[in-house]
Parts: C-alpha cells; sequence; structure tokens
C-alpha cells in the first residue's frame, strides 16, 4: 500500500507543478493524445477497482470516460487524493473479466492493486516522455515513471 501512495503521491508532485496548458495540449509523440488522457485513464482505472471491489467483480473495460477529468487538472487532482484515501481495502477475492470480456478469473483486491500501481508506473512513463517533449528542462522527480526494479537496477550500476 505504501508504494502505491509513494507513486501516486509523485503523480501527484508533476501534475501540481505542471503548467495547465500542457495538461490539454496534444502531443504528436503520443499520437496526438493529451497528458490528461493518460491521467484520466490512470484514475479511471483505478476507480473501477476501489468502487467495485465490494461487489466482488471487476471490469476495467467499464470504465466512464469522464472527459471533465482529462481537460480539468484540479478535478484529477482531487479524485487522485480521494482514491489514496479510499484504497485502504481489506484483501478479498475477486472476479475479474478479462479486457476483451471472454473471460472471468479470479484475483485478489491485493493483486489488483499491486496491478494499478504497475498501471500508473507504465502511464508515469508515458506522461514522462510527453512533459520532457514539451519542455526538456522540467523539474520531473528523479524516479518518476520508473518500476522499483529498474530504480534499484539504475542505483546498482552506479554503485559499480
Amino acid at each position: 500500500m505504501q508504494l502505491l501512495k509513494d507513486i501516486s503521491t509523485s503523480l501527484l508532485e508533476v501534475l501540481n507543478q505542471l503548467p495547465e496548458n500542457y495538461y490539454t495540449q496534444q502531443i504528436s509523440i503520443l499520437d496526438n493524445q493529451t497528458i490528461g488522457q493518460q491521467v484520466r485513464h490512470i484514475i479511471e482505472h483505478w476507480q473501477i477497482l476501489v468502487e467495485n471491489c465490494d461487489s466482488n467483480s471487476i471490469n476495467y473495460a467499464k470504465r466512464k470516460r469522464d472527459i471533465s477529468i482529462e481537460q480539468n487538472k484540479q478535478i484529477a487532482i482531487s479524485l487522485l487524493k480521494i482514491l489514496q484515501q479510499q484504497s485502504n481495502k481489506n484483501d478479498i477475492v475477486l472476479n475479474v473479466v478479462s479486457i476483451d470480456e471472454s473471460t472471468i478469473f479470479t484475483s485478489t483486491y491485493y493483486r489488483e492493486l499491486d496491478n494499478v500501481k504497475e498501471h500508473i508506473i507504465h502511464h508515469a512513463a508515458i506522461i514522462r516522455m510527453a512533459i520532457l517533449f514539451i519542455q526538456t528542462d522540467f523539474n520531473m522527480p528523479a524516479n518518476f515513471g520508473y518500476a522499483p526494479s529498474t530504480i534499484a537496477y539504475k542505483q546498482q550500476q552506479c554503485v559499480q
């Protein structure tokens, strides 16, 4: 749970210092998607888990696709803070629908939270590239967008 909080707090740090126009700017290396769209995807993926875990059925394909999240950075920041608070739940068994909705498999809340962490890291890496494409000297947290194993590997390489 702490790693999820750390990763999402880094995302909040980036969003708080990100100029508003960067959040909604179409970026050519992202096929004209925006940073806001990446953030919306993160939030909605996380919301699916938190909001549906009590029903024991998770279907990540059933996201809301709320455009206001990708157009308004402050809405995204508020939702991320709420998700950080709501994620502290007991582990339970869940039925998760496959991404193509053809199969249902068994997982647990903690396993799916781990999936959310990986998902945030993946999209944080995309956000990192997008921001640095716009502004190469942006003050990015050092490990933003890197998996813990990559960070450990990089630190090991520096020691040698």
